[in-house]
């Protein structure tokens, strides 16, 4: 299951949702439900490969696509490097 891609459908419905004219308590309540039953958390930081330059999480020590060893990522400082960090949520 990709969670950036569940995120992401999550936030697109409950906009949707939020866009109702009078979205009924019962709507809104089983859609709680369900989003807490996910448990999706906050989105973790997300960093660009330095060889491939594909997306991947920011404390990977491989890169997911081109398999290449990554910087450690209990360096702070290099996942706060706007160069490398893509996105925080």
């Amino acid at each position: 299951m990709d969670m950036m891609n569940l995120r992401a459908a999550a936030e697109q419905v409950d906009r949707e949702i939020a866009a109702l004219p009078l979205p009924s308590s019962v709507l809104r309540g089983a859609w709680s439900q369900l989003v807490c039953e996910l448990a999706l958390g906050p989105a973790r930081p997300t960093r660009k490969c330095p060889h491939c330059g594909n997306v991947g999480m920011c404390d990977a020590t491989l890169c997911g696509y081109c398999w290449k060893k990554l910087v450690p990522a209990d360096d702070a400082e290099r996942c706060g490097d706007p160069d490398y960090l893509v996105s925080v949520t």
